[in-house]
């Protein structure tokens, strides 16, 4: 009996290969989430199941927006480093009786990037659209990620989040946007300023020139940082990150090392 050429299997990508936890198989793709903490590490476990949904964190009762970070207790510093950990990590919640992970960068979307009606709703389907874009960052086999969709359903204020997450938090990292037109690409990046400008201090670095420019987001002043330790603010090397739109043409981004492009 002649054996098959086709392989039926389907391609896994494992999200963090430190805590291998559950499979979620999404069309051809099994997705292996990170395993499930212990109860109290879990968001929402002491609230009744009819209770139990997606909610922002609350920040401390010290805590304002606009507060100096030479300023923050102990707890906020507590809670702005245990922030950063949901942010490149992810976090699991209770919804509805069920343990839910969802990614650092679906945390980052839904806790911090208010899009065109306020923060976004916890939605299965963008849940399951962070789990294929990290399987693909993770996975140095994919060369990106292509999405079909339908109209009003979110895609630009998710592609701004992805885009501001990474290169906000690296060094010599750089974004780039494009769209059908020129004139959308603009408004893509328009979008992208306001979610910038919405961010919590401490999630923005410090920038060059104004924080509402027309083609280019540029943190390349250097920027601050508080330590739990010291409290006070220490000098830190500059970004030389950027974010910026072009026009659409065969050769925008030529020569261009990106690290996000959308």
């Amino acid at each position: 009996m002649t054996e098959s050429l086709i392989d039926n299997s389907l391609y896994s990508v494992t999200l963090d290969k430190k805590s291998v936890g559950a499979k979620y198989v999404l069309a051809d793709i099994e997705v292996f989430i990170p395993k499930k903490p212990v109860k109290r590490k879990i968001f929402g476990t002491e609230k009744k199941k009819a209770n139990q949904k997606w909610e922002r964190l609350e920040l401390p009762e010290t805590f304002y927006w606009e507060k100096p970070e030479e300023e923050y207790t102990d707890e906020e510093l507590e809670f702005v480093e245990q922030d950063f950990d949901r942010r490149l990590h992810g976090m699991w919640f209770m919804n509805d009786g069920k343990p839910t992970y969802i990614t650092g960068t679906h945390y980052y979307y839904l806790q911090w990037c208010q899009i065109d009606v306020g923060y976004p709703d916890f939605r299965t389907r963008d849940m399951e659209f962070f789990y294929f874009w990290q399987a693909c960052v993770v996975d140095n086999l994919c060369l990106g990620m292509i999405m079909v969709k339908h109209r009003r359903e979110g895609a630009t204020y998710k592609g701004a989040a992805i885009i501001l997450e990474h290169i906000t938090r690296n060094f010599r990292a750089n974004g780039g946007m494009l769209s059908k037109t020129g004139k959308d690409a603009k408004e893509f990046f328009y979008k992208l300023v306001q979610m910038f400008r919405a961010l919590p201090k401490f999630y923005q670095p410090m920038i060059s020139g104004t924080d509402n420019p027309k083609t280019t987001l540029e943190f390349d002043k250097p920027g601050e940082r508080i330590t739990k330790t010291t409290r006070r603010v220490q000098r830190s090397e500059a970004l030389k990150s950027k974010i910026e739109w072009q026009n659409t043409a065969e050769n925008s981004f030529d020569s261009y090392k990106l690290a996000r492009f959308v």
